[in-house]
């Protein structure tokens, strides 16, 4: 479906195949009669696949380390959470990180990568993955389809900033 796509070929095959799966899911849920209260479902490999994918790529960008891009404790959302109190940011706060990464690129739209990434994350994997008796959210097909493709687009976007850093010669500096 997304072959040749920069984004989609980053990925590993794990990925690929919870990708292939959201989609396929979306797929036949879409081909179905009976209509579902909440299709939260047909989004959560995607949420796994934008996981695996953001530790891949701040690993590659030398934000994060092998140690730690294989840790149990690597919290992406703490890690990508703009309004963290500062007493909980440590070195895996990568807010500001990200933000200096993205804005040495010459497309104006990567300067809120960090701003993306954290959105992405907070409505198509927390607010999706976690209850919370004062916001619960469920989500119809068309919704599902829309949180799929937010997802690949974060993907994306982190693909065409880091290519247009290559391309520049530019050194990670954390």
């Amino acid at each position: 479906m997304f072959i040749g796509q920069p984004w989609y070929e980053y990925l590993d095959e794990s990925m690929k195949d919870l990708v292939d799966m959201a989609y396929y899911i979306y797929d036949r849920e879409a081909m179905r009669s009976e209509e579902l209260h909440d299709y939260s479902f047909v989004v959560f490999p995607m949420a796994k696949a934008f996981e695996g994918y953001l530790k891949k790529y701040l690993h590659d960008i030398g934000l994060i380390s092998t140690k730690e891009m294989m840790s149990k404790h690597l919290r992406i959302g703490s890690s990508l959470n703009p309004d963290l109190p500062k007493i909980f940011r440590r070195e895996g706060w990568l807010v500001d990180d990200l933000t200096r990464f993205c804005q040495r690129s010459t497309e104006a739209a990567h300067h809120k990568l960090a701003d993306l990434l954290w959105n992405t994350w907070v409505k198509c994997r927390n607010r999706l993955f976690h209850y919370y008796p004062e916001h619960i959210e469920f989500i119809s097909l068309s919704e599902a389809w829309n949180r799929l493709n937010m997802v690949k687009d974060a993907m994306a976007a982190c693909m065409d900033c880091r290519t247009n850093i290559f391309r520049q010669g530019e050194k990670i500096d954390k």
